[in-house]
């Protein structure tokens, strides 16, 4: 029987992680068939690293009948701050699975998956905020995404944290220049109880930052019935988003636009983006040369165009972002 080259791509995300394969001819077309599958969580370990490795052994063996794999690509949230040595990871792996091994994280894939692996600007905002853009030689340009901190401008967390801020000042009758956050103050007692009591709702249990970035939701929601405090969140958050991606074009980016993560499900937050990026696009060469571009695509799609390109040794690395490593030869 006659091997076939294929390609692997894993997604480790928050809520799972998951894996494809496809054949090496594809070169990351969605429109060619796949093989998907899930990794059972009995494969996530408190190690960010063993996960990693885990997840690529046992996706191994799930590896389709009469195929040959040629590389590769692993997208991981916190793959940055949670692997000391990420492009140690990668010639591990490389050199235990004998293919080139890419890893990434997941705003890189995310990016991929959004454009199609088209050049352009993604911004993912989510708990956390990152906005890349690429341009025609696969270059990555980074605005952002640094934590919460001192960064994550726009971000969830940012949101859901200036709407807490300006409720506690208000219910404390410090003025303020914002519009009166009735309705999120009482939105915030709604979800984390009297004032005096936020504290122990968000601080001891390990995940506050996640606790306040959830809080965005309901900060959009209320922007959206037209609350002028919670558009003015909303709106601030977005001029914060819309100036990393005009860093992004500035510096030589596509201006293909995208967005991605959870607080761009909200509509409101879409346009408000949209409205920032046209008033700031007079900072462009080309004020006119921005195009939004909607997709569903997904970090696994992205992984996979990222497969493709390890294979054919076209992958971009970038300190911090994205490591490449090839085994070996003997």
């Amino acid at each position: 029987m006659t091997s076939r080259a294929a390609v692997m791509a894993i997604d480790v995300g928050g809520s799972g992680i998951r894996g494809a394969f496809q054949s090496a001819d594809a070169r990351g077309s969605a429109d060619v068939a796949r093989t998907e599958y899930e990794l059972d969580a009995a494969y996530t370990h408190t190690d960010l690293a063993d996960t990693i490795t885990g997840a690529t052994t046992t996706a191994i063996t799930l590896q389709p009948p009469a195929t040959t794999l040629t590389a590769i690509a692993i997208s991981s949230r916190g793959v940055a701050s949670l692997v000391a040595q990420p492009h140690a990871l990668a010639q591990q792996l490389a050199h235990t699975t004998g293919c080139p091994v890419t890893i990434v994280a997941d705003a890189v894939a995310a990016h991929e998956g959004c454009l199609g692996g088209m050049p352009g600007i993604v911004s993912a905002v989510g708990t956390g905020c990152i906005t890349l853009g690429t341009n025609t030689n696969g270059s990555l340009i980074r605005a952002g995404g640094w934590g919460p901190l001192y960064d994550d401008h726009g971000s969830g967390f940012w949101i859901g944290a200036q709407a807490l801020s300006r409720a506690v000042r208000f219910a404390e009758e410090i003025p303020t220049p914002h519009a009166e956050p009735h309705a999120l103050l009482h939105a915030a007692e709604a979800r984390f109880g009297a004032v005096d009591d936020w504290p122990a709702a968000i601080y001891p249990h390990g995940d506050g930052v996640s606790r306040i970035a959830a809080f965005a939701a309901t900060v959009a929601e209320l922007a959206a019935s037209g609350d002028s405090a919670a558009r003015e969140i909303v709106d601030e958050a977005a001029e914060h988003v819309a100036a990393a991606i005009i860093s992004c074009a500035r510096r030589g980016a596509a201006t293909r636009v995208a967005l991605t993560g959870g607080v761009a499900r909200s509509q409101v937050f879409c346009d408000a983006v949209e409205r920032a990026v046209l008033a700031q696009a007079h900072l462009l060469s080309d004020p006119e040369s921005v195009q939004w571009h909607r997709s569903t695509g997904t970090p696994l799609d992205g992984a996979l165009i990222l497969a493709h390109r390890t294979a054919q040794q076209t992958v971009t690395t970038h300190p911090g972002l994205a490591w490449s490593s090839s085994p070996t030869r003997r």
